[in-house]
């Protein structure tokens, strides 16, 4: 297993991309922190199913885009875990709808999450990192920001913030 006796957070894991990837990393023998906004239920779902196929998983409910919040998830998973070898940056909005019809709200929340979560989730974990010597932060992106067209593409604004 690659990922023996490693921890691992993964932000935005309670669903799509995110669940995929704490879910392989379990399997892969990381103890894994299914970060969340929102939905309990699907987090708890995620752990549930990665402790009942054998792995080590906890669900933390963090608002990234919270510098206070990525700060108590980084420090809530060295408690669990006795320390934190990998970070993946997954959180993120989509808005769907043009650039045109997209609002200042829309784009506040795009790049609070996407970029600013990011930024709170470095920041929280290179300290410890950097004392361990050791580490890895992993940033998803999307396709979307392949197909930018700031005149008809319905995901402009998530394509900007990514």
């Amino acid at each position: 297993m690659m990922l023996e006796n490693r921890a691992a957070i993964v932000t935005g894991s309670a669903r799509g991309i995110g669940r995929a990837i704490a879910e392989r990393f379990a399997r892969e023998g990381a103890r894994v922190a299914v970060n969340y906004l929102a939905n309990r239920a699907k987090a708890e779902e995620v752990a549930n199913g990665i402790r009942k196929a054998g792995g080590t998983a906890i669900a933390i409910q963090a608002d990234v885009s919270k510098r206070q919040d990525a700060n108590r998830l980084v420090a809530e998973t060295i408690k669990a875990f006795g320390g934190l070898d990998i970070m993946v940056s997954n959180a993120g909005v989509i808005m769907d709808k043009s650039f045109v019809e997209s609002t200042d709200e829309d784009w506040d929340a795009a790049i609070e999450t996407n970029l600013r979560g990011f930024f709170n989730m470095a920041q929280a974990v290179l300290p410890h990192m950097i004392e361990r010597k050791s580490g890895r932060i992993l940033v998803t992106g999307s396709c979307i920001t392949e197909i930018a067209d700031f005149g008809g593409n319905r995901y402009s604004v998530c394509t900007a913030s990514k």
